[in-house]
């Protein structure tokens, strides 16, 4: 240990506070991680309505797309997931306004 090292932390917290730090990096960590998924899983289900909106359109147009039971499922995982998404982004912003 450096002679600065035992200034700034002469009564062993510098370890307690490094370790508290690495914590709050790790939750960032695993949170970019969620989040990346939920936005590939987005990502994802609107490929997938898009898809099917296409197939509606091209078999003889007239049908509604917001019947379609595919659709009003996949706009439903949609809708989950950007709620989800916005709670982890919530998530995020409060452990990076608790490390400052």
């Amino acid at each position: 240990m450096t002679r600065e090292m035992k200034e700034e932390a002469p009564d062993g917290r510098g370890a307690s506070i490094a370790s508290k730090k690495a914590d709050q990096l790790a939750q960032v960590g695993r949170l970019r991680y969620q989040i990346f998924l939920f936005e590939q899983k987005g990502e994802k289900t609107f490929s997938e309505i898009g898809e099917r909106l296409f197939q509606i359109a091209q078999a003889d147009g007239t049908e509604d797309p917001t019947a379609d039971p595919l659709i009003k499922k996949k706009l439903a995982e949609a809708k989950k997931i950007e709620r989800k998404l916005r709670s982890l982004h919530n998530k995020m912003a409060q452990l990076r306004e608790k490390a400052a």
